[in-house]
């Protein structure tokens, strides 16, 4: 990748840019960690979770470097439990002519997204997070802006579940010199500059499905779901699916939606008698099933499903609970 920051340019000076900026946190680390010493097992722990991460970002690497640009064009860093994620819209070219209403960049974020919930899962770890967009700085030991707050308030206050959020909240930054309104706000859709507010997250994805003529799916559609709070959230499993149509019987990675089916069945058995835990592994088994019923009329995917009734369990004894609560390592967080 690419090793020259976008969020300095090229004197060196540091510079903050309009970005799609992701917070993502691990489910239940801090109980698994303490879960993890009781038991001896630190170690394994500790490689389990360097492992994923260091393959994760290098999937991204592998698939989302761009060779020939002046500068990378995403900043990734990783503290404790925690994965930050800046993806400039202003092009870190200082020469560029080209304006970007963030449509193209936040296919790029959602698709990486999703490639990273889906590895971590396959790991073994659940991520919940916020995407928000909005002026940012990060280097390799700074994160800093209102656009880094506002992931972080959506990771902690309306994701919940194990799910990515995108963020609804108006903006508060101010708005005199924005990027949207220097390049978008000249009287363009009968908005004057002096009436302009910068969008957030799903202001944006509603601008790019404006454009688009009704009855036509946007391309980012693919990648989005609204859930029953009305949260809009990354459909991770979607990269599962391929759109290439050179990729012929292969269209589907039956194998890893089999291993995302048996990985939330095992830990719906590990935490059923924890409903505070358990509900947010019910919440990904519903999101499997029903990912699994809207392909299945292309992909043949109802085989795929998690059984109904293993979201019914039976009250465990006595028994049973103290030896599923002495084996599980998950946080009630």
């Amino acid at each position: 990748m690419n090793d020259q920051n976008p969020y300095v340019d090229s004197n060196g000076k540091k510079r903050m840019l309009e970005s799609f900026v992701v917070f993502a946190d691990i489910l239940g680390y801090k109980k698994r960690i303490r879960s993890a010493y009781e038991q001896g097992s630190e170690i394994g722990l500790l490689n389990q979770f360097c492992e994923a991460v260091e393959s994760t970002y290098q999937l991204l690497q592998d698939n989302y470097d761009y060779p020939g640009k002046p500068c990378a064009i995403w900043q990734f860093k990783s503290f404790t439990d925690n994965i930050v994620i800046g993806f400039p819209i202003e092009h870190c070219e200082d020469r560029s002519s080209i304006k970007s209403l963030g449509e193209a960049e936040l296919g790029d974020v959602l698709d990486m997204l999703s490639v990273f919930q889906l590895t971590m899962i396959q790991h073994g770890f659940f991520v919940r997070g916020g995407i928000s967009l909005g002026k940012v700085y990060m280097d390799s030991q700074t994160v800093f802006g209102n656009a880094f707050i506002n992931a972080y308030e959506v990771e902690s206050q309306k994701a919940i579940y194990p799910r990515i959020v995108l963020d609804s909240s108006p903006r508060t930054d101010p708005a005199n010199e924005s990027y949207f309104k220097r390049n978008f706000a000249s009287g363009k859709g009968g908005i004057a500059p002096n009436e302009w507010r910068d969008p957030s997250a799903t202001d944006l994805v509603e601008i790019h499905s404006s454009a688009y003529n009704p009855g036509f799916r946007p391309p980012n559609s693919r990648c989005l779901l609204k859930d029953t709070d009305n949260q809009v959230f990354l459909n991770y499993l979607q990269v599962i699916v391929s759109e290439n149509p050179h990729d012929g019987p292969d269209l589907v990675s039956y194998d890893l939606l089999a291993k995302h089916r048996d990985i939330v069945i095992a830990n719906l058995s590990k935490t059923a008698d924890m409903p505070s835990i358990r509900c947010k592994y019910e919440w990904v088994a519903r999101y499997h099933n029903f990912f699994c019923d809207q392909s299945q009329l292309l992909y043949n995917t109802a085989r795929y499903k998690i059984d109904d009734a293993l979201l019914k369990p039976k009250p465990p004894t006595i028994e049973e609970a103290k030896e599923r609560r002495s084996q599980t390592g998950e946080d009630s967080s």
